[in-house]
């Protein structure tokens, strides 16, 4: 359903020319239907994210994605523990301002695998925790999904390696 709403024909949202291989041919079969009975707000335990919506159907909806989680910031992952983004009425408002081309680039190494690249907390003019570490783990602690308000929380000491700063 998001694609066609986006324009899946599009290679606008894509890293390659040939989006069709991927989202055009799966599925031809499958009834397309608007997320109407999908909550709008959900924790994911095992990625550690959470994601909360207004209303999934609406481009101007008010959206915050939160992620803390236990697979470090090791490989593909970044050093982003308890990182937040805000999208609101169509526009990005805090953003998770990464991106890169090649993993282990000189702009992935020098800007992408700093916390101070995301929207989370640093310390000491930008000291975040350490990139490439298998011990920088976080954990979602809470969440609480009301119709008038949500919140998320986590725990992102185990991340940083001089935790009693926080303490």
């Amino acid at each position: 359903w998001m694609l066609k709403q986006v324009n899946a024909g599009s290679t606008q949202y894509y890293h390659t020319s040939e989006p069709d291989n991927m989202f055009n041919n799966a599925n031809q079969d499958t009834e397309i239907i608007a997320p109407d009975i999908l909550p709008t707000s959900h924790m994911f335990w095992d990625t550690g994210v959470i994601g909360m919506h207004s209303d999934l159907k609406d481009p101007e909806r008010v959206g915050m994605t939160f992620r803390s989680t236990w697979y470090g910031s090791n490989s593909h992952a970044h050093p982003d523990q308890n990182s937040f983004v805000i999208h609101a009425y169509g526009e990005d408002i805090l953003i998770d301002s990464d991106y890169y081309e090649v993993m282990g680039d000189a702009w992935d190494m020098g800007y992408n695998r700093n916390t101070w690249a995301h929207n989370t907390i640093t310390y000491d003019g930008g000291v975040g925790h350490p990139p490439l570490g298998i011990t920088t783990k976080g954990r979602l602690n809470q969440f609480i999904d009301q119709r008038d308000f949500k919140l998320a929380s986590g725990d992102a000491k185990q991340a940083y390696e001089e935790f009693d700063k926080f303490q």
